[in-house]
C-alpha cells in the first residue's frame, strides 16, 4: 500500500459547543449532590455565575457579544449549575422518600419491575436493578432473588428491604438513584408482558435459542455481543479473559459498545465503497437491531439515542454539529434523570462519544504519521546494525491500512477518554488493550451483522442456524486471540487511582490539547512511543521481578490480607473481604501472585478471592489440611474461575518458599474443616541474607490457646514481628504468650468503626507491656515490614492520628 493511502490531511481544531462544558458541569454537580458531598453550594455558585454572566453580557457592546460563545460561557455554566443542583437535590429527596416508604411498609405491597438483566452474586443469588412502585411513590432498588428473574418481569413478593448503608456500596447505590435493596423470599404474583416489551422479550429469547450460549464459548460471546446477555460468558470464564485483554466493552451493553460497533460497521461499509448516507442509515438500523435484541434495556436505548442523533446530523451533512447534538442529548438525559451521573454505563457512553467527537480525527492523523515514521525507521534499520527481524517488523508499519488505523484510533480515544472511570471502577489496566482492540474491531464488524442476522432470522430455523454457525466460526479466531493475549504475564496490571483527580487531569490535558492543537511529528511520535515502551518495560521489570523483600499487612478493612514478596516471587496470605484487596495490591505495585493461602473459611479472609484474577494467572490457591473437602459450591465456583485445577493443601511442618523467605506451617497440627478461628493456618516466617534478617508469625484468626500450643511444641519462639490474631481481639493472646514471643512490632488488621471494637485495649496493653510497638491498619493504613541489619524496618502508608 502506498504512503499516499496512509497519509492524511491534518484536521482542523474542532469547535467546542457550549453544551459540552454545560454537560460536564451538570454531571459533576449532580454526582456531588447525589452522593451528599455537597448540598446547596453548587446552587449558590450557579446563581452567582448566572447573575455575573448576565451582568457582564449586558454591560458589553453588541459587537463584543457577537464575537463568539465566550461571553455566554459564564451564564450557561451558571444555569447548568442551578439546574443540576435542583435536579440532584430533588432526586436525592426522592431516593430518601422511597427508602422511608419501603422501610415503613410491607414489601408485599409493592410491585417490582426488572429494568435490566440480573447478575449472579458471590453468595449464589441473583441481583438486578428494579423499579419499585408503591401506592404513594416509586423509585429504584436492587432486587436480590434466589432464582434468576428476567428483564421486564413485574412481580409482587414476600421479602425484606434494607436501606443503603453508610459505606462505599451504599453511597454508590444512592448516587445511582437506588433507595436500597430488596431481598425476595417468595414471588407471589407475576404480571404478563404486553406490547413492545413482550415483542422485545420474544425476539431476544428467540435469538438466544438460535445462538445457544450455554453450549459453546462462541455462543456465549454472541449472546453477550448481540443480545447483551452476559451470564453465560461469566459462567465460562470469558468475562475475565476479555477484561484482562481490555475489550470488555465489546461484550457489554454500554455507549462505548454501541460507539465502537457503529464505527466498525461504518468502516466495513466504507470498505464496500458505500456512500456516507447509506453507511449512516445502515449503522442506525444495525445498532437499533442490537438494542431490540438486547430486550430494550434503558441503558442501551439511551446510548442508541445518542448514536442516532450523531448519525442523523452526519446524514444531514452538518458534521461540525455532531458533537453539539450529542452533548445536547446527553445534557437533556442527565437533567431529566440525575441518577445517570452515578451510573457507569452512561458515563462511559458520554466519555466515548465526546472523546471520539473531539479527538478521533487528530489521533487518526497522528497514528498515520507515526506509522509512516516507523516504517521509514524500519526500512533503514538493517544497515545500522539493528537486527533484521526487528527492522522488518518496523518496516511493516509503512503498509498499515486506513481501516486498521481508523479502528485503532477509535480504540485509543475510547481507552483514553474512559481511563479514569475504568481504572477507578475496576482497579486494573490492560496493557494489551490497544492490540486486542485493533484485532477485535474488524472481527466485530463482521460478527455483529452475522449475529444480528441470525437473531432476526430466528423464525426461519434453517437459515438462522446457518448464520449462527457462520458467526460462531468468525468468533473462533477472536476467542483464540483474546485467550492468548489474556494469558500473557502482564496482560493486565492492577492500578489504584483517585477518580476525581484523574478526571480533573484528563479534562485539563484535553483542554491543553484543544487550545494548542499542535501538528504531530511522525518521527517524534514514533521515537516517543519507543522510549515510552522502554520506560514502561523497565518499570514493569522492577515491579514484577525485582521487588525488594517485604511483608505488607494490607489495609482491607475488617479482614486480613498479608503480602509476602521477594524479587519475582509473591504469595498472599488471605484475601480480605470484598474487593478491597485488589486496590491494596495495586497501590503497592503488585503485578503477580504465585499463590494465595486462605487461612480458614471466614468471609473476611477469603471474600476477596474473585478480585485476584489479574494477578493470580497461573498461580494456585492453598488451604489447610482437610479444608478443600469442606468448600461450599460458591467457593468452588470462584476457584474454578480463578485457578482451575490449582487448588492444594498444606499441613503442619510444610515449608513454602517465597524468594528468600521461608513460611513454615506451625498450626493446626491435623486436618480441620476450616470453619473455626482455631482452624487458622499459622505461618512462622523467616528471612536470612547476610546481615539482614527477619522473623515473624502470621496468625490468621488464631488466638491465645493456639499460640500457647505452638510455643509449647517449640514451633515458634522469639520473633521480630507479629501479625496479631483475630484482628486484635481480647483473646488473641495473653501476657505469657506476648512475653514469650517478644515481638518488636505487632500489627493488627481491622476496619475503622468496626462493630467488634477491634483492636481491643486489653490486647494492645498486653503487647505494649511486652515491649512491642503496636500498629493497626485502620490507623496507619498498609504496614510494610522489611528485613534489616539491626531489626525490622517498618513503614506505614500514613502517620497515626
Amino acid at each position: 500500500m502506498s504512503e499516499g493511502r496512509v497519509r492524511r490531511e491534518f484536521p482542523s481544531r474542532p469547535a467546542v459547543p457550549l453544551a459540552l462544558p454545560a454537560l460536564l458541569v451538570v454531571l459533576a454537580v449532580e454526582r456531588l449532590t447525589m452522593t451528599g458531598v455537597v448540598t446547596w453550594g453548587p446552587l449558590a455558585l450557579g446563581v452567582v455565575l448566572l447573575l455575573a454572566g448576565l451582568l457582564a453580557r449586558a454591560a458589553s457592546s453588541s459587537a463584543q457579544r457577537g464575537e463568539g460563545g465566550l461571553h455566554a460561557l459564564a451564564p450557561v455554566l451558571g444555569a447548568a449549575c442551578v439546574a443540576a443542583a435542583l435536579a440532584g437535590l430533588s432526586c436525592r429527596a426522592s431516593v430518601a422518600r422511597v427508602s422511608e416508604a419501603l422501610a415503613s411498609s410491607s414489601v408485599s405491597g409493592w410491585r417490582f419491575e426488572l429494568v435490566g438483566d440480573m447478575s449472579p452474586t458471590t453468595t449464589g443469588t441473583w441481583r438486578g436493578r428494579a423499579r419499585a412502585e408503591g401506592e404513594a411513590c416509586s423509585g429504584y432498588v436492587w432486587l436480590t432473588s434466589p432464582d434468576e428473574l428476567l428483564m421486564g418481569d413485574r412481580i409482587r413478593c414476600v421479602g425484606r428491604f434494607s436501606p443503603n448503608a453508610d459505606d462505599e456500596w451504599g453511597r454508590s447505590s444512592a448516587a445511582q438513584g437506588l433507595s436500597g435493596s430488596v431481598r425476595v423470599v417468595l414471588a407471589t404474583e407475576r404480571d404478563e408482558l404486553e406490547g413492545l416489551a413482550l415483542l422485545a422479550r420474544r425476539v431476544r429469547w428467540a435469538a438466544l435459542d438460535v445462538l445457544r450460549p450455554g453450549e459453546s464459548d462462541s455462543g456465549a460471546l454472541l449472546a453477550a455481543c448481540v443480545c447483551g446477555y452476559a451470564p453465560p460468558m461469566r459462567a465460562r470464564g470469558l468475562s475475565e479473559e476479555f477484561s484482562r485483554a481490555g475489550i470488555s466493552h465489546l461484550a457489554a451493553v454500554s455507549g462505548s459498545h454501541l460507539t465502537l460497533v457503529a464505527s466498525c460497521v461504518s468502516a466495513v461499509l466504507e470498505g464496500l465503497c458505500l456512500g456516507v448516507r447509506v453507511r449512516s442509515v445502515a449503522t442506525i438500523l444495525v445498532t437499533g437491531g442490537f438494542v431490540l435484541l438486547c430486550g430494550l434495556p434503558v441503558s442501551a436505548v439511551r446510548a442508541w439515542a445518542m448514536a442516532c442523533v450523531s448519525q442523523a446530523v452526519a446524514l444531514s451533512g452538518r458534521r461540525g454539529h455532531q458533537l453539539s447534538s450529542a452533548s445536547l442529548v446527553g445534557l437533556g438525559m442527565a437533567l431529566l434523570d440525575p441518577s445517570l451521573s452515578g451510573q457507569l454505563g452512561f458515563l462511559l457512553s458520554v466519555s466515548s462519544v465526546v472523546g471520539i467527537g473531539l479527538f478521533c480525527p487528530y489521533v487518526r492523523f497522528a497514528l498515520s504519521e507515526a506509522a509512516l515514521a516507523l516504517g521509514s525507521m524500519g526500512a533503514g534499520a538493517a544497515g545500522r546494525g539493528v537486527p533484521r527481524p526487528l527492522g522488518q517488523a518496523l518496516g511493516r508499519f509503512r503498509r498499515v491500512g486506513r481501516g486498521a488505523l481508523d479502528a485503532l484510533a477509535v480504540c485509543v480515544v475510547c481507552q483514553a477518554s474512559t481511563f479514569a472511570l475504568g481504572a477507578s471502577s475496576f482497579g486494573s489496566v490492560s496493557l494489551v488493550a490497544p492490540l486486542a482492540n485493533l484485532l477485535a474491531a474488524p472481527v466485530l464488524g463482521i460478527l455483529m451483522p452475522l449475529g444480528l442476522a441470525a437473531g432476526v432470522a430466528s423464525p426461519a430455523p434453517v437459515a438462522a442456524d446457518v448464520l449462527a454457525r457462520l458467526a460462531g466460526a468468525v468468533a473462533q479466531p477472536l476467542l483464540a486471540g483474546v485467550s492468548w493475549l489474556s494469558s500473557l504475564g502482564l496482560a493486565s496490571v492492577p492500578v489504584s487511582v483517585d477518580l476525581g483527580l484523574t478526571l480533573l487531569v484528563t479534562v485539563l490535558l484535553s483542554a491543553v490539547l484543544l487550545v494548542a492543537w499542535p501538528r504531530p511529528s511522525g518521527r517524534l511520535l514514533a521515537g516517543g512511543t519507543l522510549v515510552a515502551l522502554a520506560l514502561t518495560g523497565a518499570v514493569l521489570l522492577r515491579l514484577r521481578w525485582l521487588a525488594p523483600p517485604r511483608v505488607c499487612v494490607l489495609d482491607v478493612g475488617q479482614g486480613d490480607a498479608i503480602l509476602v514478596q521477594d524479587g519475582g516471587s509473591a504469595i498472599l496470605v488471605d484475601a480480605g473481604p470484598g474487593d478491597a484487596v485488589g486496590a491494596a495490591l495495586a497501590r503497592n505495585g503488585v503485578l503477580h501472585l504465585d499463590a494465595v493461602l486462605v487461612t480458614h473459611l471466614h468471609d473476611d479472609h477469603y471474600g476477596g478471592l474473585s478480585a485476584l484474577g489479574p494477578m493470580l494467572s497461573g498461580g494456585e490457591v492453598l488451604f489447610g489440611q482437610g479444608v478443600s473437602g469442606s468448600l461450599t459450591d460458591e467457593v468452588k465456583g470462584e476457584l474454578s474461575a480463578l485457578a482451575p485445577g490449582s487448588v492444594s493443601e498444606v499441613s503442619h511442618g510444610d515449608v513454602l518458599r517465597v524468594g528468600r523467605f521461608s513460611l513454615r506451617v506451625v498450626s493446626p497440627v491435623g486436618p480441620s474443616d476450616g470453619s473455626q478461628n482455631a482452624d487458622s493456618v499459622q505461618l512462622a516466617l523467616s528471612f536470612e541474607d547476610g546481615p539482614r534478617s527477619l522473623s515473624g508469625l502470621l496468625t490468621g484468626d488464631g488466638e491465645k490457646d493456639e499460640l500457647a500450643a505452638e510455643l509449647g511444641r517449640g514451633d515458634v519462639g522469639d520473633i521480630d514481628f507479629l501479625k496479631v490474631g483475630h484482628h486484635g481481639s481480647a483473646v488473641s493472646l495473653g501476657e505469657a504468650e506476648a512475653m514469650a514471643l517478644s515481638p518488636e512490632v505487632s500489627i493488627a488488621s481491622a476496619g475503622a468503626n468496626n462493630r467488634y471494637g477491634h483492636p481491643r485495649q486489653e490486647c494492645v496493653d498486653v503487647l505494649e507491656k511486652a515491649g512491642s510497638v503496636f500498629l493497626c491498619t485502620m490507623d496507619v493504613g498498609d504496614v510494610t515490614v522489611e528485613p534489616g541489619e539491626l531489626g525490622p524496618r517498618v513503614t506505614t502508608a500514613r502517620a497515626a492520628a
